[in-house]
């Protein structure tokens, strides 16, 4: 069985330390956007879902892996039923 994983686009990131980029990767015919590529110092690099975050009633952060993050088409395009 073969995967094919490609990198549709890569945007870097500019002094955010271990987060040098985000990238919009499909893996066969599934486009997963805005994964976060992270390298700290040492190690090797790994991919990482999109977050979001937001506060509690009492005022803490949260943060959450985002629904949005894949996706079975190319951004504005439909798929025939």
């Amino acid at each position: 069985m073969n995967i094919d994983i490609k990198i549709e686009k890569m945007k870097p990131i500019k002094g955010r330390g271990s987060l040098p980029a985000s990238v919009d990767l499909r893996i066969s015919k599934t486009l997963f956007r805005s994964w976060w590529i992270i390298q700290q110092e040492g190690k090797r690099p790994w991919v990482s879902p999109p977050v979001e975050s937001g506060e509690t009633s009492d005022g803490e952060r949260r943060y959450k892996a985002s629904r949005r993050c894949g996706s079975s088409g190319v951004a504005g395009e439909r798929r025939a039923s």
